[in-house]
């Protein structure tokens, strides 16, 4: 069955960078004995290799060698702290890789030094890093998927109390049967109790809303990675003196003849929870008195837009005739792919 149903470690940076919120959550796991999982990394969109994002699954993992040249759909879930079993993703037309392949590709890492960026991701979280010093092929890598064919939950599914593997613990490549649209709602939406993920914990909540206040007003390296590669990109296109860099805490602006363009830069999982992030702060700064001219608003992230990510910005242009836009950086080329 080319179908699999995968189990990851809870995260609460959207898989791009581990979190540390999984290490207390498990008991007899890599992630309870070393802080964190390989697949923390699995949406970091700044490590694609010739349009492809290598990735780590360790249901996978266990039988790589049997799946080794297939191509499988994996739909994923996470056992949140306090809450059910939730659907993450499904990733569609995943290759699993042999071992020739895992090797190349764990050089490209060591060659771009990503691996140190992991190993400063690990210790920054408390982990410990004993198994990406001397890493072998299968502490990397073992599966490939191009970004447009991830489907991203947001928020996630919770799976239904009848389902048989809402109890589902081990770290297992299940077969499954394709069918998760039944955890949809009628208008094609994603729908979830409450509305919200809700930590039981007063301590845990406080925690866990701390994390994301701290998200918005502090920046991780990679955002001024992407930052600083649009601004170069920018100016090659519209000379250095027409862009500007944080001014009015923009992150970047473009002045043309008559026209403003407002850039902000959003690192999320989704092209929607960019727009939701991004667009208090850019309607802020497209009303600040010195704005002269037509303004068009641009939010710029790494994530492919879904069809609901695209029928989302419509409504909001429509319904509130907002100049507003979505921009894909691609970290192959530093520049900007796709505007929707």
């Amino acid at each position: 069955m080319n179908n699999k149903l995968c189990r990851i470690c809870w995260n609460t940076n959207g898989w791009r960078r581990p979190s540390g919120d999984a290490v207390n959550l498990e008991s007899g796991s890599f992630v309870s004995k070393y802080g964190f999982g390989h697949e923390e990394w699995l949406f970091n969109y700044e490590w694609l290799i010739d349009g492809y994002m290598y990735s780590f699954l360790q249901p996978i993992n266990k039988y790589r060698n049997s799946y080794a040249g297939k191509m499988l759909d994996i739909l994923l879930y996470t056992l949140p702290p306090g809450f059910p079993t939730m659907l993450v993703a499904v990733l569609r037309d995943v290759e699993v890789l042999s071992d020739i392949h895992v090797a190349d590709v764990t050089n490209i890492f060591k060659e771009n030094r990503w691996l140190y960026q992991m190993q400063d991701d690990v210790k920054t979280i408390g982990g410990s890093v004993d198994r990406l010093g001397y890493p072998t092929s299968d502490d990397i890598t073992n599966i490939r998927f191009r970004p447009n064919k991830v489907e991203l939950f947001d928020p996630m599914l919770e799976v239904k109390t009848s389902d048989s593997f809402r109890n589902l613990k081990r770290y297992h490549p299940y077969n499954w049967d394709s069918d998760y649209l039944k955890y949809l709602n009628n208008n094609g939406t994603p729908s979830l109790i409450n509305g919200k993920i809700e930590l039981p914990d007063p301590q845990r909540a406080e925690h866990a809303r701390l994390r994301a206040a701290q998200k918005g007003t502090s920046y991780y390296p990679q955002h001024i990675r992407l930052q600083n590669r649009l601004y170069k990109y920018l100016c090659s296109k519209y000379g250095k003196n027409a862009v500007k860099y944080e001014q009015d805490f923009v992150d970047i602006s473009v002045t043309t003849e008559n026209h403003v363009m407002l850039f902000e830069v959003k690192l999320e999982p989704t092209a929607k929870r960019c727009v939701r992030l991004a667009l208090g702060q850019l309607l802020e700064y497209a009303h600040y008195p010195n704005k002269n001219g037509a303004v068009e608003l641009i939010v710029v992230g790494d994530a492919m837009p879904t069809t609901s990510d695209i029928e989302y910005l419509n409504h909001l242009r429509t319904q509130y005739a907002l100049p507003l836009k979505y921009s894909v950086f691609d970290w192959e080329s530093s520049q900007l792919k796709q505007e929707i």
